[in-house]
């Protein structure tokens, strides 16, 4: 058996190139996140998403840390990932991120077999965020993602190009996992 390639292949990568994505690439990313797993198939996901060159990407864009803004600008999508903060009886949905976290990575996984990326950031305002895209009570913003296809680097400052260059780096297994005795 063989780890699938689309999982080695995933990289956060922070350079875009200009293009953007149809709507039919568009809605096939956020199918991908539809069907995935979730606690009692609570399913308490909510994606809000803008594309590069519209009022509602500025929005977003604004709302990322500074040091991601640099980047993220050249991104064809950024999308919002929120959490429900309860579940449908009223109670607190205790795994409301972990459900988000497994459909963030399958519609980062889509989109690099797709043969784009996606850069999740936790480097932004909860409030602009919030703001940006009216969020309601109901539901919590996690992180933002940049989706877009490579670019070739000559956008990004030189300390970035070096990251962009480095092999991604993963603790060892035996840091990560442990039989329990």
């Amino acid at each position: 058996m063989e780890i699938l390639e689309v999982l080695v292949k995933r990289k956060s990568y922070r350079s875009f190139d200009k293009q953007l994505l149809n709507k039919s690439e568009i809605d096939l990313l956020f199918e991908t996140a539809r069907i995935a797993p979730s606690s009692s198939n609570a399913q308490a996901w909510k994606y809000f998403y803008a594309v590069r060159g519209t009022e509602a990407f500025d929005k977003v864009l604004n709302s990322l840390a500074v040091g991601n803004q640099g980047w993220a600008k050249n991104a064809a999508l950024l999308i919002v990932s929120t959490a429900a903060k309860e579940n449908d009886n009223g109670s607190k949905y205790i795994h409301a991120w972990h459900d988000v976290g497994l459909a963030n990575s399958q519609l980062i996984l889509q989109a690099t077999h797709m043969g784009y990326f996606g850069h999740m950031m936790g480097g932004f305002s909860t409030e602009k965020a919030i703001k940006a895209i009216s969020l309601p009570e109901s539901h919590e913003p996690v992180c933002v993602i940049a989706v877009g296809k490579q670019g070739d680097g000559s956008d990004l400052s030189d300390e970035l190009k070096f990251r962009e260059n480095q092999d991604r780096v993963r603790k060892p297994i035996e840091e990560v996992v442990q039989e329990i005795s």
